[in-house]
């Protein structure tokens, strides 16, 4: 961050990738133009505030800029009158570099975005194990318990605004990302011949903690920086594959996202899990990093996972007490606008890990029209 040459090349980079998206319309709904939006800078708020990085960054913001400019109008990306506007904006915003901070480059890159994809909807990338120095342990441990999750959530929201990722004042207020993207891991938590993989491996309640904490921290920003409606989120690398139920025997790769999410009804208890199939991974032990409280009560992984739910909204009547009932209607009003499944190198939208066409079934079913389990369309204010 800190060099004047890595920085030029990404604001350079970021510029151009804004530019492209502006004027590459990809659809158009109804009369909405439709392009490819931008998710920033992938663990680096997270593990920033978790372990304190970048907090004595002195970055050449100012020099890095107008050096990106040269470098666009020497490749005809902009013209010297484009520049010329462009160097006004950089020099009431950033005069000089005197004084910079994490804070001065998160504020940058906002308005990057802002002036070469006025159009392009583009967010930040956090972490579930942000601001805790123990990571993401404390998700285990806080289900129904509404103080720890707010403590989280408003030492979060606190970062990013005092880091100006969001900005609540002028000049900066009205350069704010369009959306949040919270990475919860894109592994997916057991496969086939393998243990389970300790501390990711989410039950119902998990997600629900998830889930508040996400939310919480959208709606914490958007009360902060005066947008009077919550901030939308992307559910960013998520767990792309599922619970395999008694029928199938070839599954390969399981985790407990698209169950919680989509709802399958074919494993809502624990007696729906084959003995001699995915039961006897989750029949070890639960891991200590889960808690004294769960491992007390839940000795084996199998049992944490179908334990009572703590959180129970519309799921419980729509879809019979299911604890994989699906949960999009709850998504849906804790300000979920996408859920882009798995990454680069798992169960994905596009990734190596096959699940024999599970997840795209679940898409596409979902996608014709929202429901719950019952086949009932999900209702105001839900969808």
């Amino acid at each position: 961050m800190n060099d004047l040459n890595l920085l030029t090349q990404h604001f350079s980079y970021l510029a151009i990738t804004s530019l492209y998206l502006q004027n590459h319309i990809v659809a158009k709904r109804g009369n909405v133009d439709v392009r490819g939006s931008i998710v920033l800078n992938p663990d680096t708020y997270g593990m920033g505030s978790k372990n304190g990085y970048y907090q004595t960054a002195k970055p050449p913001v100012h020099k890095a800029l107008t050096d990106m400019l040269s470098y666009l109008q020497s490749h005809s990306l902009i013209t010297a009158d484009q520049k010329a506007g462009y160097e006004s904006a950089i020099n009431n915003l950033f005069p000089d570099d005197a004084d910079t901070s994490f804070k001065t480059y998160n504020q940058a890159i906002n308005w990057i975005v802002h002036a070469f994809g006025p159009n392009v909807t583009y967010g930040p990338a956090d972490n579930i194990w942000a601001g805790d120095t123990t990571g993401h342990t404390w998700v285990h441990t806080a289900v129904s318990d509404a103080k720890t999750i707010q403590t989280h959530v408003n030492a979060e929201a606190k970062y990013l605004l005092d880091n100006g990722v969001f900005s609540d004042a002028a000049p900066y207020k009205g350069l704010n990302p369009t959306f949040i993207a919270f990475d919860k891991y894109e592994r997916n938590t057991f496969v086939k011949g393998n243990h389970v993989l300790a501390n990711y491996f989410y039950s119902a309640n998990d997600w629900s903690t998830y889930m508040q904490y996400v939310s919480g921290v959208s709606q914490y920003i958007s009360n902060h920086v005066g947008d009077n409606k919550a901030l939308p989120i992307m559910l960013f690398q998520t767990p792309g594959g599922h619970i395999p139920s008694t029928s199938e025997i070839n599954w390969q790769y399981g985790s407990t996202a698209v169950d919680y999410i989509l709802g399958d009804d074919s494993v809502c208890k624990q007696a729906d899990v084959g003995v001699n199939n995915i039961a006897k991974m989750l029949n070890e032990s639960l891991d200590s990093v889960y808690g004294s409280d769960n491992t007390g009560k839940y000795s084996t992984y199998l049992q944490y996972l179908y334990a009572p739910i703590q959180h129970q909204t519309y799921y419980t009547v729509h879809n019979g007490n299911c604890i994989m009932g699906g949960h999009m209607a709850e998504l849906i009003q804790d300000h979920v606008f996408s859920v882009l499944w798995g990454g680069g190198s798992t169960t994905s939208i596009s990734g190596p890990e096959d699940d024999g066409g599970y997840l795209s079934n679940k898409i596409k079913s979902y996608m014709s029209q929202p429901y719950d389990l019952q086949g009932n369309v999900i209702p105001q204010p839900y969808s």
